[in-house]
């Protein structure tokens, strides 16, 4: 058990040779046990790294180990030394992914919990991108500042002036979502989708977590499974199915 997480851990951190990483992912092919254990630290890290604060979290736990290396597998001490501290490093390492793999399936999975899980969203920018009209400039600070019932306001009222903008139609759904707006939210998205677009793909995984936000579980897993290989949003459509 420890090494299989240790090997997962160097090929997810990219410490593996060339030929070590083939082989590896040969026995991902071969082994679906494999493949599932990948998955389930590669998730426990993503999690992890919406939980915490990334940065620094990441940064010291790299030194931790880094400090850990230079301990366990650098100079000094007789081979029988180093030899017995191997599989006490290797078991550390373990049990720290075994402890977050805990961590994430304990828990809670009810739909508010998924939908503050995988709630990240993008930051507005109108300045650059609708030729820096005021309002929308403020609008997109205020969304940034998450003040999202008075970016709302000054996108309402640009929409009525301008219906096929869709970059303010899809923040403006945003806001509507994070405000308990879920009926319009889903229209926003829903007129969004009604022709491919540029924000077809932002707009389908909103509309799912809109219909997860509301407990309408059928209808999430619907608009996930329209989330096509290669898009936006597909690996995470495919870890939120699981979990529904």
């Amino acid at each position: 058990m420890e090494e299989l997480y240790a090997r997962i851990e160097d090929y997810l951190d990219g410490a593996l040779t060339a030929a070590e990483r083939v082989a590896f992912e040969a026995e991902l092919q071969a082994d679906p046990a494999l493949a599932e254990a990948l998955q389930q630290v590669r998730e426990t890290r993503e999690r992890l790294a919406m939980q915490w604060t990334q940065e620094s979290k990441e940064a010291g736990l790299r030194k931790t180990l880094k400090e850990l290396g230079k301990q366990h597998f650098s100079g000094g001490g007789s081979a029988n030394e180093v030899a017995r501290r191997i599989p006490l490093v290797r078991w550390w390492m373990a049990a720290a992914v075994l402890t977050a793999i805990a961590i994430w399936i304990f828990w809670p999975a009810g739909e508010n919990a998924l939908y503050d899980r995988y709630r990240q969203f993008p930051e507005a920018a109108f300045t650059e991108k609708s030729g820096g009209a005021p309002t929308l400039s403020e609008a997109g600070q205020l969304f940034n500042d998450e003040n999202y019932a008075a970016a709302l306001t000054i996108l309402t009222a640009h929409l009525e002036q301008q219906p096929a903008d869709l970059e303010a139609r899809f923040f403006a759904g945003l806001c509507q979502l994070e405000t308990g707006r879920l009926t319009a939210a889903e229209s926003a998205f829903r007129q969004i989708l009604s022709n491919e677009n540029a924000w077809s793909q932002e707009a389908r995984w909103y509309l799912a977590l809109t219909f997860l936000k509301g407990k309408k579980t059928p209808e999430c897993k619907e608009t996930l499974n329209r989330i096509q290989p290669g898009e936006a949003y597909y690996e995470e459509a495919q870890q939120l199915l699981k979990k529904l």
